[in-house]
């Protein structure tokens, strides 16, 4: 006798192969729907490749713009140098221009100027001004022009007056005092000494010489003499008359 299967046996294996079925199809959908999402949320190769080089070429601009900066920056500063240059070539051209005018000029006055050997020495201004017992003096030395070594010598003044009473001739001594920056010796400054009572001379053409000469106690000037030496020799003299508030220079 042929055994038959019962219903409720053969409905538990269909509902069994549905249900596995149907996690299967879920299964299927889920990994289809998570390739969908990384397919629209990661960006595709080519996509990342052109971000990187924008990001290259915004640096490479930013440099660029840095290196325009400062080569404006250079290019005024060069702009300024130019013509700092410039004045200073104008300067030097007017002083060439100044000095070719003075060295005809100079040529003009020494055709003036007495003939005389080479060499000669020239005083071509003596200026004396008395402040109390103080002289001061400004003197312009000229030598005619000579190929050779500078002069070299000495330079001092003697005063003649009365002393006591009695006519004296004495050399005068360089007035020494210690002085604050800026200030200028004169009759006003107690702390006056006697100096050295002859100069050094140096010089190839012209030279300008100034100072100041104290003038001992008890002596009333008259007149002040300046000599200039050349080892033993007197080169040049000139002589001053004085009074008590003025020097007239005599030739």
């Amino acid at each position: 006798m042929q055994e038959s299967v019962p219903p409720s046996s053969h409905a538990t294996r269909s509902g069994s192969f549905g249900r596995t079925l149907s996690w299967c199809f879920a299964l299927l959908l889920g990994v289809a729907g998570g390739m969908a999402i990384d397919d629209w949320i990661l960006p595709e190769p080519s996509t990342t490749q052109d971000y990187a080089a924008q990001m290259a070429m915004q640096q490479l601009q930013q440099q660029l713009s840095q290196e325009q900066l400062e080569a404006d920056t250079l290019r005024g500063q060069l702009q300024v140098e130019q013509g700092t240059i410039k004045g200073l070539e104008d300067e030097l051209q007017k002083m060439q221009v100044e000095k070719s005018r003075l060295g005809e000029q100079l040529a003009f006055y020494e055709t003036l100027l007495p003939p005389g050997p080479q060499g000669t020495i020239s005083i071509r201004a003596f200026d004396v001004e008395m402040m109390g017992s103080l002289l001061r003096y400004k003197v312009l030395l000229q030598r005619s022009m000579l190929n050779g070594k500078p002069f070299e010598g000495t330079m001092y003044f003697t005063a003649e007056g009365l002393q006591n009473g009695e006519p004296v001739s004495i050399t005068l001594e360089e007035a020494t005092a210690e002085l604050a920056e800026g200030q200028e010796l004169d009759a006003a400054n107690a702390a006056v000494t006697a100096g050295k009572n002859q100069f050094s001379l140096t010089f190839e053409q012209f030279n300008r010489e100034q100072g100041w000469l104290v003038l001992p106690d008890d002596f009333h000037i008259q007149a002040l003499t300046m000599s200039i030496l050349e080892g033993k020799t007197v080169r040049a003299s000139r002589k001053v008359e004085l009074n008590t508030t003025e020097a007239t220079s005599e030739s």
